[in-house]
């Protein structure tokens, strides 16, 4: 069954990984050191895995010329002067400075931007930039400005400030807009999405209805790109059971052979006791909040592979079968999960290619969060971890900025990889594994 979860921050990788996709962030700022009276402005274009850009704009005192300088991000853990990592600020570590334009070169060899978790917002945002020679020194935060910057406010004009018109990064951050979706020939085309939550477990039922949030937001974003039709349906509360999954399926009704069909679950998942030892990857989704013994459970539940077939025998152009949940025995002790950061994203526009790329290709996809013998986790504030990556990661290469063509098995692998990384942090205890790690490893198939 899905792990219990708990609300912690947790940053003891040797690099960390901070949730949401794409965010620019304009800085402006000075050094009280050295008598450097220079005002500097920059741009900060941060992925979503922390590394970036950053692009550093002032007037040059000897030369009285404007510079424009380039610095590569990567994003750390923060430490104190001991060595302890301190989870309530971010390290983004910021070298390798070159010359966009202009002549000479920043004195400081390199820069450290700090983001610290605001309880308010929850979020991390930034709160001060260092250089390197006084890095450990307590001074007054420099930011004169320090501001995230949302789509409508990256115009051409702002942009064309940092990036010239022949650079990639200017035709891919510049707003122009939004999206104006398909050629009209195309849009024959409805979007089906089927959403099964166990939103009535008192254990997880928080983390369920937040994992309904974004799986909703994602395919919301993907109607309104390729501007399509959608059909939306959600089975829980007292409609979750075994029948209520099976009408839902049922009802497809295909609007053309081009069809998205995607099904979505998230709840209590199982192996069958007496199916331990065959390699059977994919779960078996319980389709009851009542407890009960275990023939209880097996009576009420249903192969996720069963939905997958039964959706592929509609043949829609392209069919996507989730299962975020354990795959474990179902009366397994439950563990703890730690919490994924954020950093709030700019909401750039999705790309109608990299959107047609991965969703009007032929293709059936089955993928669940956890292989066989292994428990999903994550918690009541973020939901499931599974599904954070799947948004997170997903978003990111449908980006209009993302313009390197991805297959599903790429973007299906970074999903996989982050999960595994983050699982490591809830306990899970086990005779045949000291390390009292969760390992966590989604699995999938692409047909």
């Amino acid at each position: 069954m899905r792990a219990k979860f708990i609300l912690f921050f947790l940053f003891a990788f040797a690099t960390s990984l901070v949730a949401n996709s794409q965010s620019v962030y304009q800085f402006r700022y000075k050094f009280s050191i050295d008598k450097d009276t220079s005002t500097y402005r920059s741009v900060f274009v941060r992925q979503y895995d922390g590394s970036g850009i950053f692009r550093v704009r002032y007037t040059d005192p000897a030369s009285r010329k404007d510079m424009l300088l380039e610095m590569d991000v990567q994003e750390l853990p923060f430490t104190d002067v001991k060595g302890n990592i301190d989870s309530s600020r971010l390290l983004y570590r910021i070298t390798k400075q070159r010359t966009i334009w202009g002549s000479g070169k920043l004195k400081y060899d390199s820069l450290a931007l700090i983001f610290s978790y605001n309880a308010d917002s929850d979020y991390y945002e930034p709160s001060a930039i260092r250089t390197s020679q006084n890095f450990n020194m307590s001074l007054q935060d420099t930011f004169l400005l320090a501001k995230l910057m949302d789509k409508k406010e990256l115009t051409r004009k702002f942009i064309a400030g940092y990036f010239t018109e022949d650079e990639s990064y200017f035709k891919d951050l510049a707003y122009e807009g939004g999206s104006k979706g398909l050629p009209a020939a195309e849009k024959n085309i409805k979007l089906h999405l089927v959403i099964v939550a166990d939103t009535l477990d008192k254990e997880i039922a928080k983390a369920c209805l937040l994992d309904i949030k974004k799986v909703t937001e994602i395919f919301d974003n993907l109607v309104v790109t390729l501007g399509i039709q959608k059909s939306y349906t959600l089975v829980s509360g007292k409609q979750f059971s075994v029948t209520g999954v099976k009408e839902a399926v049922n009802s497809i009704k295909l609007f053309s052979g081009n069809d998205i069909v995607v099904f979505y679950y998230t709840g209590h998942g199982f192996r069958k006791r007496e199916e331990r030892e065959q390699k059977i990857h994919f779960p078996y989704l319980k389709l009851t909040s009542v407890p009960g013994t275990r023939q209880d459970t097996y009576n009420n539940s249903i192969s996720i592979t069963e939905i997958f077939e039964t959706i592929k025998s509609k043949k829609a152009r392209f069919n996507l079968v989730i299962s975020d949940c354990c795959n474990e025995d179902v009366l397994s002790s439950k563990s703890f999960g730690a919490r994924i950061g954020n950093v709030k994203a700019s909401n750039l526009d999705w790309s109608v290619e990299n959107c047609r790329n991965l969703f009007l290709k032929r293709a059936s996809i089955l993928t669940t969060a956890a292989d066989n013998g292994q428990r999903a986790a994550g918690t009541v504030k973020d939901g499931s971890y599974y599904t954070q990556f799947f948004k997170m990661i997903l978003g990111n290469t449908l980006s209009r900025s993302t313009k390197n063509v991805r297959t599903w098995d790429q973007v299906l692998t970074d999903i996989r990889d982050g999960t595994i990384k983050f699982a490591k942090s809830a306990p899970c205890p086990r005779e045949d594994d000291p390390s009292n790690k969760c390992f966590q490893e989604p699995y999938y198939i692409i047909k």
